[in-house]
């Protein structure tokens, strides 16, 4: 994947990555060192730093205190099935067409890609860490388990499968 210019972040992906120790994926493998990370304050406030252990919430702090936070309320995306922080992110993207969103919530994934915005998640982060010899596929695997017994990930038998089988596929030498 070409790494990417702008980067807006929406909160689950930031804490499962901090989670598993894997923020720094971002910047390794969507936008290189000198690309744009956004986060609307709003989702900021959604992180809810307090209620992170130490380590995670340091990890969290460090993250954002190299990232653009912005403060934007504008809400008035038609779509009354989102939140309000993701229509606020929603019309944000549209307003600013960063090169790619980052979130986990399929239905704001879903409108994102319907406004012809790029969209990934936190497994989307991972499958390109293994696809560009970041991390190899094993470790991949090890993290997408860890994120779904301790972490709390939750995703369908068949795309946990699927990931399975295309990382099984790869050659295991970073």
């Amino acid at each position: 994947m070409k790494k990417r210019a702008a980067l807006v972040c929406d909160a689950s992906p930031l804490i499962f990555l901090a989670k598993i120790k894997e923020l720094k994926l971002l910047r390794e493998v969507l936008i290189g060192e000198d690309g744009q990370i956004v986060v609307l304050e709003g989702v900021v406030a959604e992180l809810k730093l307090d209620s992170f252990p130490a380590t995670q919430r340091g990890r969290l702090e460090d993250f954002l205190s190299e990232c653009e936070i912005i403060a934007f309320e504008e809400s008035d995306h038609p779509s009354m099935t989102l939140s309000l922080q993701d229509r606020r992110t929603l019309n944000y993207c549209i307003e600013s067409q960063p090169d790619l969103l980052l979130t986990d919530d399929l239905k704001l994934r879903s409108i994102a890609r319907a406004n012809d915005l790029s969209v990934t998640g936190t497994l989307g982060v991972l499958l390109e860490a293994a696809i560009n010899g970041c991390r190899s596929p094993k470790q991949i695997q090890n993290l997408i388990g860890e994120l779904i017994r301790i972490h709390g990930l939750r995703i369908s038998p068949q795309l946990h499968e699927t990931l399975r089988q295309k990382l099984d596929g790869m050659s295991d030498h970073p």
